[in-house]
């Protein structure tokens, strides 16, 4: 891990969104909205609380999805790399066509992955002039950690106030940090498996574990996976080394 100085200075210099990113996440959002938000649960449809419902699911979705690919820009760019999120239209054609003829009963997330590249004048040492399958493997499980993050966040929230926007985050990042992980070719889930297999099984372990536990919206379910994610992040800590 580089030093805080030096990760601060990437990130002002490299982190942002192209406009081809931006037109890309706007669809998923969409579309992803759209899904999630199809079935508000109402007996009897009613436009004025639809649109309600659907504006609060899109700011949740937007803020999920953006929040997920800066933190994995971050992570790239703590290992030398930029990260550029890559559309999957296929996977987004397949969750809007479940998602209507289900009316919002199956909400599926395939929007897509990130592609990195690594930047040669901040990769010193051994892979200066490689690409390393195992770091950007570690960049796509950041993603699938954000969504772990974010439904612990979600889950704590709705401890506190049992708003049904707030369930529906919290199984938004489950149902999108489970399915990054089919080994699809533009899925995280195929260069995770490529960078390491230990790893991949390792990481769907850990987000089925961490399904379980916040999908139980128990106390105690929270309780354990806030303490598993204080035990990763010191894990995570002692064993980085600085480049």
């Amino acid at each position: 891990m580089v030093s805080t100085q030096e990760l601060r200075s990437r990130i002002a210099e490299y982190l942002r969104f192209n406009n081809q990113e931006l037109s890309s996440l706007a669809i998923a959002i969409f579309v992803t909205t759209f899904v999630f938000a199809f079935d508000d649960r109402r007996p009897t449809f009613s436009w004025g609380p639809w649109i309600g419902n659907f504006i609060a699911v899109l700011l949740v979705v937007g803020f999920t999805i953006f929040a997920k690919y800066i933190i994995q820009k971050a992570s790239a760019l703590a290992d030398g790399y930029t990260a550029e999120f890559k559309v999957w239209w296929i996977g987004i054609a397949i969750a809007l066509i479940l998602g209507f003829i289900t009316s919002g009963k199956v909400a599926l997330v395939l929007i897509g992955g990130v592609a990195t590249t690594f930047i040669p004048r901040h990769r010193l040492g051994e892979f200066r002039y490689g690409f390393s399958y195992e770091e950007n493997g570690q960049v796509s499980i950041m993603g699938v950690v954000a969504n772990i993050l974010l439904a612990i966040l979600f889950a704590l929230l709705w401890q506190f106030t049992q708003f049904h926007i707030f369930a529906l985050a919290l199984n938004l990042n489950i149902i999108m940090g489970v399915l990054s992980l089919l080994p699809f070719p533009q899925l995280d889930g195929l260069q995770i498996f490529w960078g390491s297999r230990t790893w991949y099984y390792i990481i769907v372990v850990t987000m089925l574990l961490f399904g379980v536990l916040l999908l139980s919206k128990s106390t105690i379910g929270l309780v354990l996976a806030i303490i598993l994610a204080i035990l990763g992040g010191v894990w995570k800590f002692m064993t980085t080394s600085h480049k």
